[in-house]
Formats: C-alpha cells, structure tokens, sequence
C-alpha cells in the first residue's frame, strides 16, 4: 500500500468512483491482476513478499499489516473487485483476510498481529498492527459476511484501546490512526461504542497539544513538531474532524428510519406510517413497511433465489407463495438470469438490486432504503435508480429514501434536509432550490484586495472565499449582483479577467439552511470495496495517506 501497486490502485479506484471513467477501471484490474499473480499461495491463505524495487532494505520480508504487506494489499484488492467484478480479485482479498486469520494473536480479549509472522506482536499501530489489520478485516466482514473477520477487527479495537495513554499521537504509529480505525467499526456495526472510545482518544490528543507562535501544535515524544499525514499534524488533524463530523448519529436520517419502521421509540413527537401509529400500533406499522438496510441483510453463501425464500417465510408467506413471489421480485430487479447464483458471486449493483428485490418480497405499502448506492459504482448507482423510478411509476410504489448524494436526491418528489438531528427544510426540489443562493466566482487582478472591496458592499449574509479559482462567493440574486461588483472593483484599480454565476443547486440549498457544504470534510460518508476518502468513504496514497474505501 505505502510504496507500490496497491496504493497506486487504490487511487485509481477512487478516480473511477468519482468519475466514472473506464481507463481508471482497467488500472485497477491491472493492478489487482499483477497482485494476485505476484501472491504467494500458502495453506493459511495469500500472501506477498516486499519487492527490492520497492524498499530495498525490506526486500523479501512478508508483513502481515496495512501499510507494507497482506492487509494493505488485501484492502485494495476488496475495492478492486467491486470494479472488476471479477471473482478471482475477491477470492484474493478473502485469502489474504484467511491469513491474517490464521495468524492473530489473542490476548485476553484483545486481537493482536506481528509485523511478520515469525515475531512477537508489540504495538496494534495502523503501519503494522491491529488497527490497520482491523481496517481491512471489518470491511472483509460487511462485504463477505464471515463474522470471523467481524470479530478479530472488534477485537483488536480492544488492543488499541489498552494502551492508549502510552502511545503516540500520530496515524501511522499512533492515537489518530488508532482511533480512525475505531470510527471504522462504528461505522460498519453501527455501534455508538466504538465511536465513543475514539472520542476518549481524541481528547488524550487535545490533551497533549501545545502552542507555539500562536499556532497549535502536536509534538511528538521527543518535543519535535511535523505537518506531514504519517507522523504530524496533518493526519492528527484529520482524524480530529472525523470525529468531530461524524458523530455516532450523523446527521439523524438512519435514526429516522429507525422511528418510522418503529425499531425505536421516539422520544417526543408522533409519527404514522400508511395510516398506522409508531407509538401505539408498532406491528401494523412494521407489516406494511419493507427496509434496506445501509449493510446487506443476505446470506453471501446462499443463492439468490434461497436468500428470497428464507426472508419469505420469515415474512410469513406459505411455501407456495414464498416461491412464486421470490421469482416474481427478481424478475421486477433483472436478476432472474442470477437465482441459481451465489450472492458472494454477485457484484456490488446486483446484490443491492438483490436486496432491494429482499424489500418488496411482501409488497410492502412503504420502502424504506438506507442510503442504498453508496459504495457502488457510478454505473451500479444508475442501474438501482433505473429500477428505484420503476417502482414509483409503473407499480406505484412509495419510497423513502436517504442519500448523501445530491444528484441522486434530484430523483425524488420532494425532498427534507436533515442536520444534526433538525429538519431544517422540506419541498419539491425544484422549490427547493429558488431558495437557495447563487454561486458567484470572479477572476481578478488582485485577488486578495478584491476579497475586501467585495466584503465592504456584498450583503452581510454572502458568504465569500478565496482560492485558486478566484473569489468564490454565495449570495441571492448573484446575477444582478455582478455589474456592481465588477464596477466597484474597478474604481479601485482592480481588473475583473472574469465574473460569473450560476443557479442554486442543492448543495447551495444544504449550504443555505446549514452554513457548510454536502461535499465539505466529514459531511459525506467515508469511502468498500466503500469505506468515505473516507470515508467516505476515500485520492492517491502514499505513506503520509491513510487510506480509505467506498463503502
């Protein structure tokens, strides 16, 4: 991952989810090819000797940890079979996941690695130890569904915790890299706890911090101070906002959910659900609603077809009809050429198409889907919206549905913006958006004395920044705002090489209700094979980049 072929593929995997673009898909199928030919296959599973091209000193040595060796590797190889769709990568990723298996060593409650096999595990540091192994592993499990993966990555989240107070602040070998981890977990499990424990170590940071020059500063052991990802304030400071932005709840749309399937109990408020109450009549409620989960709900060892029945009886419906309706939803998603497979077969499009199909196996009144695109591909994303908009028209079906991706949120009839818990908006999109501001950007001569002419005759509520791009600002009525703007800047000698605006999108909406944007740090999910450039998530990767997946 640090220094070769699967750091540089990881960055074209996430070049591919942003753009769409197939040279960046072939690259990581090459990519994923040249490490599984390169892996060495042993009975405990894959894998890969440090080559001298690389590392010259290390050349021959095979790690077990992210940044040099199996679960580095490993990781990349989970992200490029959701590209390639091809089985062999995602054979490779599992047997790289069955080495690590075979080679962790417990203590007590707590999973720990060696750097290689042959020594004695130390320190559970994302480099070499538990919390990159752990990074790898829980993603292993949302994928495959092995709860042996799922329970060494819980465990090490142990080892990271135990000696927290004598360790580093830094992402490589310390606190911030540790503690992403942990958030790593809480993200897949869904368990407050985890995010919780990285809290307690995000404060041993703030604890240790210093000032100098009146700048904040986090200095290592020996009172040294760096900027850099690996071992500075810059991965420090990251893994500081991720717990600061994503929070255990998020912004509150899957504890929505939650309320309206009556899977929790409000604690104020009512709700009802096609007629029914939440509060009083939660078993009619839950009768006539379906749910997608943000993590598939099926059996990856099971086909298609199997993984439907058994949800159909436990639905409730007779043999008969549990068959014949199982044939009829895979029908409805395409995947009645695909019964007879495997869902670990499957690739990430289908297998949400699969448990969307999983959702509507009872016709339910109402389908609620849990951000049910992220981590797919942009075509994969298409495809289940393709099938999402025939459900609405065709067969009149009524979804409620959560995103974080604004164009997606473009499909639907009307729209709520939900922040930290408030629902600070409510429309069709297209109202939405004439309340909105304007985006504005001018290119001048000056760009830093504009900024403050710009300042002085804007509106107190515009929002205004500057970068490589030129004075970006946010305001109402940006197109009439023009001409005075470019006339005020050149009555103080500032040249405008450009001026223009734009209409209000909905990430202008988000920014107008909320002050920040959809696409700011920590407001998405991290980056799977999806975890968010991270996360969400999830960007090309080096030793100072610590990586992260589409989920």
């Amino acid at each position: 991952m640090t220094h070769g072929t699967a750091g540089s593929g990881l960055a074209a995997v996430h070049l591919w989810h942003r753009t769409g673009d197939l040279r960046f898909a072939d690259m990581v199928a090459a990519a994923a090819d040249r490490l599984t030919a390169a892996a060495r296959r042993e009975p405990s599973g894959m894998s890969w000797a440090v080559p001298a091209e690389a590392v010259y000193e290390e050349a021959g040595k095979r790690y077990l940890g992210f940044a040099h060796g199996t679960a580095g590797i490993g990781y990349f190889l989970l992200a490029a079979a959701a590209v390639s769709e091809r089985q062999e990568h995602m054979e490779a990723a599992i047997q790289a996941g069955e080495h690590l298996v075979a080679h962790v060593v417990h203590t007590g409650a707590a999973a720990q690695w060696p750097a290689q096999i042959t020594d004695v595990p130390t320190a559970p540091y994302w480099c070499h130890g538990a919390a990159g192994i752990g990074s790898f592993l829980i993603r292993l499990w949302q994928v495959t569904g092995d709860d042996r993966f799922g329970d060494l990555a819980r465990r090490g989240a142990y080892a990271v915790t135990e000696r927290a107070s004598r360790t580093a602040l830094t992402q490589c070998h310390g606190l911030a890299g540790n503690g992403d981890f942990l958030l790593d977990v809480a993200e897949a499990t869904g368990d407050s706890t985890y995010h919780d424990m990285a809290s307690g170590l995000a404060r041993l940071i703030l604890s240790e911090r210093a000032h100098r020059h009146d700048h904040v500063v986090f200095p290592d052991e020996y009172g040294d101070i760096s900027t850099s990802w690996s071992d500075g304030a810059a991965g420090i400071l990251a893994f500081l906002l991720r717990v600061a932005f994503l929070g255990p709840n998020g912004a509150g749309k899957s504890t929505t959910i939650a309320l309206l399937c009556a899977l929790a109990r409000p604690t104020a408020g009512s709700a009802s659900v096609a007629g029914a109450d939440v509060l009083t009549q939660p078993h009619q409620v839950r009768r006539q609603v379906g749910m997608l989960f943000q993590h598939s709900a099926l059996d990856p060892d099971l086909t298609a077809d199997q993984n439907l029945y058994i949800h159909a009886r436990l639905y409730g419906l007779r043999r008969r009809h549990a068959r014949r309706r199982a044939t009829e939803v895979l029908d409805l998603v395409d995947l009645a050429d695909r019964r007879r497979s495997p869902v670990r077969t499957l690739s990430g499009g289908m297998r949400r198409r699969l448990d969307i199909a999983r959702g509507l196996l009872h016709a339910p009144r109402v389908l609620f889907l849990d951000e049910p695109t992220t981590g797919l591909d942009p075509h994969a994303r298409a495809q289940v919206w393709e099938h999402l908009r025939d459900l609405r028209d065709r067969h009149g079906s009524t979804l409620f549905v959560t995103t974080h991706y604004l164009e997606e949120a473009e499909n639907c009839d009307r729209l709520a913006i939900i922040d930290h818990g408030r629902l600070v908006a409510q429309g069709t999109p297209l109202a939405l958006r004439a309340i909105g501001d304007d985006r504005v950007v001018l290119h001048t001569s000056d760009d830093a004395t504009a900024r403050q002419v710009v300042r002085r005759i804007a509106p107190s509520n515009t929002s205004i920044a500057s970068d490589t791009e030129g004075i970006r600002l946010r305001m109402p009525d940006g197109s009439a705002w023009i001409p005075r703007l470019c006339s005020a800047l050149e009555s103080h000698g500032i040249a405008v090489h450009a001026a223009s605006a734009t209409a209000p999108t909905l990430d202008g909406v988000f920014f107008h209700h909320t002050g920040r944007s959809m696409h700011a740090p920590g407001t998405g999910p991290t980056p799977a094979g999806q975890a968010r450039p991270r996360r969400n998530r999830r960007a090309a990767h080096d030793h100072t980049h610590r990586p992260d997946l589409p989920r």
